[in-house]
C-alpha cells in the first residue's frame, strides 16, 4: 500500500448538536494527513467520541461540511464508504455465539455479499496468520479475552481492505500489555500506508505513538502545533491536575504530581 501524506478529510465549519440547543461539536474545522497515525485527545465528554461518530457518517453533522478523499461524506454512498474506510467501537458485543474466523470473515461483505470467495477466504487466513491468531480461528469470539476481541477487531478491520481506520478508544478497557501490543501493531500498519485516526485520552500513549494531534476541549478544537502538542501551553486546559511534564527523547511525557 502506497504511502500517503496529502489530506484525506477536510473537516470545516461542523457543528452538531442533538437538541439543537447546546453543540456537542462547536464549530471544528481541521485536516487529517494520510498516511499518518493522527490522534483526538482529550479528556471524557470532551467530543472525541462524537467527532469520530461524523467523520464516519454514523452521526449527521447540524451544519458544515466534512470532505473525505476528495468528496463530500454525505454524497459517498454506503458501499463506496466501506471501501473507503472501516470503524472500530469502543466496545463490540455480539449478539450470536461467532466463531472468531466468521467475525473476520464479515469484513469481507463490502466486496463478497453473501456469498465469500476463495480470495475473501485467503485474506482472512492470511490475516490470522500475520497477527498470529489462527491458533482462536475456531474459538467463539464471545469467550475471549478483551485484549484477544480487539486483535480479532482489528483483524476484522484489515481484511475490508480501507485505506482510512477509524478507532474510538480502542485500548482504554485493555491491561497493559494488550494496550502495548495494539498501539505496535496499529504504528506498524501506519509503516505500511494505512491512515489511522484514533482517539485517547492517555497523553502518553497518545505522544509516543501519534505522528499528528487534535486536541478538543469542551468540543473545540484547540488550536495547537498538531505535530509538537506537549510543547503548546493549551494542553494544560486538558490536563489541568497535578501534572509533572518530563522529556524523553524528542517529547514530554506527563507523569501524575502524588
Amino acid at each position: 500500500m502506497a504511502m500517503i501524506r496529502s489530506d484525506i478529510i477536510k473537516i470545516r465549519d461542523v457543528n452538531f448538536s442533538y437538541d439543537h440547543r447546546r453543540k456537542i461539536i462547536d464549530n471544528v474545522s481541521s485536516d487529517i494527513s494520510g498516511g499518518t497515525f493522527t490522534v483526538i485527545l482529550g479528556k471524557n465528554g470532551s467530543g472525541k467520541s462524537t467527532l469520530i461518530r461524523l467523520l464516519t457518517g454514523m452521526n449527521k453533522i447540524s451544519s458544515g461540511s466534512i470532505k473525505m478523499d476528495g468528496k463530500e461524506l454525505s454524497e459517498i454512498s454506503l458501499i463506496d464508504k466501506a471501501r473507503l474506510f472501516s470503524f472500530l467501537p469502543q466496545s463490540h458485543n455480539p449478539v450470536f455465539p461467532y466463531k472468531v474466523y466468521d467475525v473476520v470473515l464479515t469484513g469481507r461483505s463490502p466486496y463478497s455479499g453473501f456469498l465469500p470467495g476463495k480470495k475473501d477466504h485467503f485474506k482472512v487466513e492470511e490475516t490470522l496468520e500475520k497477527l498470529e491468531l489462527l491458533y482462536l480461528k475456531n474459538r467463539i469470539y464471545s469467550q475471549l479475552s478483551g485484549g484477544e476481541q480487539q486483535l480479532v477487531m482489528i483483524a476484522r478491520i484489515i481484511v475490508q481492505e480501507t485505506r482510512i481506520i477509524f478507532m474510538d478508544e480502542p485500548v482504554s478497557h485493555l491491561d497493559f500489555n494488550n494496550q502495548i501490543r495494539i498501539i505496535k501493531l496499529l504504528k506498524n500498519m501506519v509503516s505500511e500506508g494505512y491512515s489511522i485516526i484514533i482517539s485517547l485520552h492517555d497523553p502518553n500513549f497518545a505522544f509516543l505513538a501519534g505522528d499528528e494531534f487534535l486536541l478538543i476541549n469542551d468540543g473545540k478544537i484547540m488550536k495547537i502545533d498538531k505535530y509538537r502538542p506537549w510543547e503548546c501551553e493549551e494542553i494544560n486546559e486538558i490536563f489541568n491536575q497535578d501534572i509533572l511534564k518530563i522529556n524523553y527523547k524528542d517529547k514530554k511525557l506527563f507523569i501524575p504530581d502524588l
